[in-house]
């Protein structure tokens, strides 16, 4: 990494950090206590090491039957949090972050009033360093392993936290070894709808259920290859909808559709040329890589050439479902 991309590194940690050259190089340090757990996202397990009980309790109300509880946790009973979470003793995981104490003092204190959340993340060769609010991670992304630093101590904040390291990690397993991509979508009854933030995602959503239509999340979506065909995998993220809203049943991808709010319903082919560009700016964490872009790009054609792909415009009151169900 030369001078000048360091010295642009070091700025942007600069607004979490209080000495970013201290950013931890290795990953080690003093665990917050010894229990494991490992989280199921899009087909894969990804295990985190070195939690307290709380720790542990926190993660599992958020991921609930999606998490399993490893090692003490799952001997001692202790991390069950409401009868969510399974017991298990071993099993093999895509990624394992080790969880390690950090001094509040290392971090600058943030005003959070009219402040909208963000990570700063840096790909360097292999490596993925994250800096955000009271956080610091680093992934190895060739061994897939990585440690996250925090003086977090409040549950409600702890799995948030987690969850802003796991989501990076999940669009480069799928990227690089998981023969799909992450993406800022919705997704009901099959249909993928890419949107940037604001673009009517949840909209298309709310839409879906007001219909009667299965819907997997108006946030992000996993979409892997399984066999002949593309699926759309459903994750616990979501935007306005709550998960319990959700179904957790994995769809068949039946069509790309890019959406715009309009007067009219109105459905028009959409170029491939159109739908690789839109699936790309639409794959977040890693679309900021420039090693990744070829990859990206490649992955993106590869959906696109395989399924429909529409341009809709849409009304807020209007039912889309049978124009889109007549393409």
């Amino acid at each position: 990494m030369d001078a000048h991309r360091r010295a642009k590194d070091r700025a942007v940690m600069e607004r979490f950090l209080v000495e970013p050259a201290l950013f931890p190089r290795r990953i080690s340090g003093e665990t917050w206590g010894t229990e494991s757990v490992t989280i199921d996202l899009a087909g894969d397990r990804y295990r985190i090491d070195g939690l307290a009980s709380w720790q542990v309790a926190s993660l599992a109300s958020r991921y609930g039957p999606r998490m399993n509880f490893v090692g003490a946790a799952a001997l001692s009973g202790t991390a069950t949090a409401g009868g969510s979470g399974r017991h298990i003793t071993s099993g093999d995981a895509v990624a394992t972050l080790q969880v390690f104490r950090a001094p509040r003092s290392d971090f600058r204190e943030i005003d959070t009033r009219g402040w909208e959340y963000w990570l700063d993340l840096q790909w360097d060769d292999n490596a993925l360093a994250i800096a955000g609010m009271r956080l610091m991670a680093r992934v190895d992304l060739a061994s897939m392993r990585g440690g996250i630093w925090t003086c977090v101590d409040d549950p409600d904040e702890f799995w948030g936290l987690v969850e802003n390291v796991l989501r990076p990690i999940l669009a480069a397993q799928l990227l690089d070894r998981g023969n799909g991509l992450l993406v800022h979508s919705a997704a009901a009854d099959g249909f993928l709808f890419p949107s940037t933030s604001g673009g009517g995602k949840s909209t298309i959503a709310r839409m879906a259920l007001d219909a009667g239509l299965p819907v997997l999340s108006d946030d992000l979506n996993a979409i892997v290859r399984r066999e002949d065909q593309w699926m759309i995998l459903p994750l616990p993220f979501t935007g306005d909808l709550l998960e319990r809203e959700l179904s957790a049943t994995p769809q068949r991808l039946r069509a790309i559709v890019a959406i715009e709010k309009s007067t009219d319903n109105a459905l028009r082919n959409m170029p491939a040329a159109a739908a690789v560009s839109l699936l790309t700016r639409c794959s977040p964490y890693v679309n900021q890589d420039p090693q990744r872009t070829d990859a990206l790009v490649s992955r993106a054609a590869e959906i696109a050439a395989a399924v429909p792909r529409a341009m809709l415009a849409f009304t807020m009151g209007g039912n889309v479902w049978p124009i889109l169900n007549r393409a």
